[in-house]
């Protein structure tokens, strides 16, 4: 009697389960659903024919793909700079993909694929895959091209169901939709900024003491971490400014400090408006026919897997979606520079990011300004940089000047100033008891004990889809079985809604409260007993307000152990709820465990922030005026 096929089912989303409901099984298969959604996990388990519901994607981190991911940039950039045209289509050093993967269609897109080729290939092996059936998911067309890659390089049989549906097709037109209404939705904020700059009231003065902040962010962090530091620089005589770049929110914030803030948008010259998409369309038909070179690359090869046609698409949308706007960046800050010549300025993130690299290659050469960069937080990241084009780093304490020297920045660039932003939040708890934080977030007194929750923000290398829903099911079923207690959700600023309030929506519990994402966490911080994260920098916020910290690494990941013996660790699902189990049902051990988590968290906090007395801004201000003279001198 010839045994069973094994065969995957693939129902990314739950708009798919009515395919999976008419499915018809065949007697002589063993049936395998899989999907990183939670609620089709919940749903397929109904189905008696399903013999086994898993996860699509495995629990990796970047630090498995990271060298591999380097190298590919690098041969990509290699192509990409020899289609360089300044005459007529986008000179080259605009052509490049930058080393850190941070989200986008770039890096990150390279990163993704490793982490998927390998997630795959494992399942399929793994599980003996005979044949893949895939739900089409209107989302998700490149993964299921991946997928399709995947099992032809495994010589399993793949096959789409459901491709014409309406809502694939939907799915389509809008991504269609999408990169045709691009350029008129980076257009508008240029024109727009450009119409505010003309009716605007006391345009500033040249200045020869001019200290200049890229910011490339509205979040309300990103603004007060520039408004303490330009406010100590004004009281040592200099003149800050803030340069957004589709940031446009922050402005008035900044201006309404009483300090300086300009649109780079409003120095595009109109000329650009057309002409940055005609020369992107130049050098993307002189892509097009080299498409070959990029595709047949024998070096761009995964675990015998040509990656080039599975990036063409990202080469295309960088052509479509990021090349016009780097292009006009590039004249706005060149525009810009040719009047103003500041005497230090920040780049966004260090430079290591496409806006701080545009910045720093548009600044004239024999007029470059002192480089100060404020490491806020660190991060044992494979992409950093090495700083070459940095002149200061300003380091929260110790631990950050160790890990710059580690990574070869001379003593000599260092200053540890501490962190401003965190200078203000002995005085927030002041003015804010638990009591009065909870009314602001609108959460009732009666719960005994209150668990925050940071999902963080999913993304590949980063955090898994699939870690976040092993522990957002754990803490809501937690959260069912202990009524008494609460669980406060707290979404990244960066989260895009959607599964996560669908999930607690299924769930539906009287205890369980989601907050707004784009709000600082301090009121969150302030009501809970506990926080819940994996590595995010809230561990570090937590601990200065004598919280104990739960840092989940379902992944093992050792690399992301950035806080050390300060943070309990859970390394597992049954770990998290053994700590949660006992810290709800068992008063002395939870009275022993926070009394060492503070002891640990302490110690930790010493070592990390600057020894340095005074307010963190004023000594990043007196560091920054000590190099200026420096470099007048020098």
């Amino acid at each position: 009697m010839a045994s069973k096929q094994t065969v995957l089912l693939v129902c990314r989303g739950l708009s798919e389960i009515h395919l999976l409901q008419r499915f018809r099984p065949r007697s002589d298969c063993h049936y395998i659903v899989a999907s990183d959604d939670l609620r089709v996990h919940l749903e397929a388990e109904k189905y008696p024919w399903v013999e086994q519901v898993c996860y699509l994607e495995q629990m990796e981190s970047l630090y498995l793909v990271a060298e591999d991911v380097l190298k590919y940039v690098k041969l990509i950039n290699q192509w990409l700079a020899s289609l360089g045209d300044d005459i007529r289509g986008i000179p080259r050093e605009l052509l490049f993909w930058i080393s850190c993967a941070e989200g986008g269609k770039t890096t990150q897109r390279i990163q993704d694929l490793l982490l998927l080729m390998r997630s795959y290939q494992y399942l399929i092996n793994s599980q003996n895959i005979s044949s893949i059936i895939i739900f089409s998911h209107p989302d998700s067309g490149w993964e299921d091209e991946v997928l399709i890659k995947a099992g032809q390089s495994q010589g399993v049989e793949v096959s789409l169901m459901g491709r014409w549906r309406p809502a694939v097709l939907k799915g389509r037109l809008l991504l269609l939709l999408k990169l045709m209404i691009r350029e008129p939705y980076y257009i508008i904020p240029i024109l727009l900024a450009k119409f505010r700059e003309q009716f605007r009231y006391n345009k500033p003065q040249i200045s020869k003491k001019e200290i200049a902040l890229q910011l490339c962010n509205s979040d309300i962090k990103f603004v007060e971490d520039v408004v303490f530091l330009m406010k100590a620089l004004e009281n040592r005589g200099y003149d800050p400014v803030t340069l957004h770049w589709r940031a446009s929110k922050a402005v008035g914030q900044i201006r309404q400090a009483g300090l300086r803030g300009e649109e780079l948008e409003a120095y595009v010259p109109m000329s650009s408006l057309w002409q940055a998409a005609y020369r992107a369309g130049v050098t993307w038909r002189q892509a097009r026919t080299r498409r070959l070179e990029l595709e047949n690359n024998p070096e761009l090869a995964y675990r015998g897997i040509s990656l080039g046609p599975l990036l063409w698409s990202a080469v295309r949308d960088f052509f479509w979606e990021e090349l016009p706007q780097r292009y006009r960046l590039r004249l706005a800050a060149k525009n810009y520079f040719s009047r103003h010549v500041p005497l230090a300025m920040r780049l966004w993130g260090g430079g290591e990011l496409m806006e701080g690299a545009i910045l720093f290659n548009s600044l004239p050469e024999n007029q470059k300004p002192l480089i100060f960069f404020w490491m806020l937080h660190y991060f044992d990241s494979p992409y950093e940089g090495d700083y070459a084009n940095t002149d200061l780093l300003l380091a929260a304490g110790d631990s950050q000047t160790e890990y710059l020297e580690k990574n070869s920045v001379p003593a000599e660039r260092i200053a540890s100033v501490g962190m401003s932003r965190y200078d203000q939040l002995e005085d927030f708890q002041k003015e804010y008891s638990p009591a009065q934080s909870r009314a602001f977030l609108n959460i009732p007194n009666e719960f005994q004990n209150y668990i925050l929750f940071d999902p963080n923000y999913t993304l590949r290398g980063f955090l898994t889809l699939q870690e976040q829903s092993l522990v957002t099911e754990a803490l809501l079923n937690f959260a069912r079985e202990h009524p008494a207690m609460a669980i406060i959700i707290k979404p990244h600023p960066a989260h895009s809604p959607g599964w996560l309030e669908n999930l607690i929506a299924y769930f539906s519990l009287p205890n369980v409260f989601l907050i707004e994402k784009n709000m600082l966490p301090y009121h969150a911080l302030n009501v809970a007993d506990l926080l819940i994260t994996k590595c995010s920098t809230i561990a570090l916020e937590a601990m200065l307000f004598q919280k104990p910290v739960v840092s989940v690494l379902l992944d093992g990941g050792e690399r992301f152990r950035i806080y050390g013996d300060a943070v309990e660790r859970a390394d597992s699902i049954a770990s998290l709820i053994e700590i949660l189990g006992q810290m709800v049902g068992d008063a002395g051990w939870r009275q022993k465990w926070v009394e060492n988590q503070m002891v640990k968290q302490a110690e930790f906090l010493k070592h990390y922030f600057s020894s340095a007395k005074g307010n963190s801004s004023q000594l990043a201000a007196e560091a920054i005026d000590k190099f200026i003279r420096m470099k007048k001198k020098g």
